[in-house]
Parts: structure tokens; C-alpha cells; sequence
């Protein structure tokens, strides 16, 4: 029983973590595709 239960506890930490992977920060988010852009736009 000790067992299951460890199990059980280790599926939620793991739940968890894994929170929601669609949630970015949104300034960093913005100087990242700034810089894509302009490192874009000096390949052409």
C-alpha cells in the first residue's frame, strides 16, 4: 500500500511540472522575436 501510494504522489509532482507549457513570459517573449526579425532580415 506505502507503494501505491508513493506512485500516486509521484504522478501529480510530475502533473505538476508540467503545469501549462503554453504560458511565456511576454516581454522576454517580444525581444526574442525582435532579434529573430532582425537576424532575418540581415540574411537576405
Amino acid at each position: 500500500m506505502n507503494n501505491e501510494k508513493m506512485k500516486s504522489d509521484k504522478k501529480d509532482k510530475e502533473h505538476i511540472a508540467i503545469d501549462d507549457p503554453t504560458q511565456f513570459p511576454h516581454g522576454d517573449m517580444e525581444e526574442l522575436a525582435k532579434k529573430a526579425i532582425k537576424k532575418f532580415k540581415s540574411l537576405s
